[in-house]
């Protein structure tokens, strides 16, 4: 299946309210990522062995080992379709954070055999957390109305739609 992705600027194109709601779900899909990849991290670090040892300092040091995280899109979509920030950008949009959460994890996953295997410098790392701010929201080409060729309207929420 072939799929384009077409970006588009909205800066100067969008009124003050449309470019208010566009920040909100940008907020909100930035909170879902962080609480999407909180749920992840907790998991790993409840269930992963601990190294310990003692360093130059004779200080108790201790540390995860590194494993592959197992991910369920599926799954994650399930538990999280009750979360606040899921349910205010909407599913498919939700669905296409959390798809961005699994992303990040399966690059660690794939960067961990390369890192035991010596040809990687630095030791891989779990995703971190995003900073407060925003984080791209995908829309779906079924949430996007294509009007006579000429230009696009994204159908964002129904006190939208009443305006066009």
């Amino acid at each position: 299946m072939n799929y384009q992705t077409q970006k588009i600027l909205l800066t100067g194109n969008i009124d003050d309210e449309a470019h208010a709601y566009l920040l909100w779900c940008c907020e909100q899909s930035n909170k879902l990522y962080n609480s999407v990849l909180f749920s992840i991290r907790q998991d790993y670090f409840e269930n992963c062995n601990y190294k310990t040892w003692f360093d130059n300092n004779d200080n108790y040091r201790r540390s995860p080992r590194l494993r592959r995280i197992k991910v369920s899109y599926a799954q994650l979509c399930k538990d999280f379709k009750d979360n606040v920030h899921y349910q205010a950008i909407g599913g498919q949009q939700g669905q296409q954070t959390i798809k961005s959460v699994v992303e990040a994890i399966k690059g660690y996953n794939k960067l961990l055999p390369m890192w035991f295997n010596g040809e990687l410098k630095d030791k891989p790392k779990i995703p971190n957390y995003r900073k407060k701010g925003l984080y791209q929201v995908a829309f779906t080409s079924q949430n996007i109305r294509y009007e006579p060729q000429i230009r696009i309207v994204i159908c964002l929420s129904p006190i939208l739609k009443e305006k066009n």
